[in-house]
């Protein structure tokens, strides 16, 4: 099993962690809640050579999922969410709006930008 590192990055308005679950032999990353920061998040796996695999999202809320479209557009990476967030992730603007009181522009028709792929379900208990 390949070494595994872990980095954590604090962004957006009430400060969520975003990790990046990096093997450290092959430099592939796994970025999990990148919920704002995007250009700065891209910027990062730029500057460390890595080669971004995939977003995961651990629940649709927006302070956890508000970036993952930009930052999937600019990695040229899916997003991975499990099924039953996929209500919560189409409604991001609404949350947006009701908890800071403005529509992000970079939303089109009430969902988030991006593409994004569906499993099934994730483990309860990894």
């Amino acid at each position: 099993m390949a070494p595994l590192s872990i980095q954590t990055y604090v962004v957006g308005p009430v400060q969520t962690n975003c990790y990046f679950a990096i093997n450290d032999d092959t430099k592939e990353v796994l970025i999990i809640d990148p919920g704002a920061s995007a250009k700065q998040l891209a910027e990062k796996v730029k500057e460390q050579g890595l080669k971004p695999v995939a977003i995961l999202l651990t629940h649709g809320h927006f302070d956890h999922a508000t970036g993952a479209g930009e930052l999937a557009q600019l990695l040229h990476i899916k997003i991975y969410a499990q099924e039953k967030e996929k209500e919560t992730l189409e409604c991001i603007v609404g949350q947006c709006i009701a908890r800071c009181g403005k529509k992000d522009e970079r939303r089109q028709n009430g969902r988030a930008s991006g593409t994004f792929a569906r499993r099934k379900s994730f483990p309860e208990n990894p």
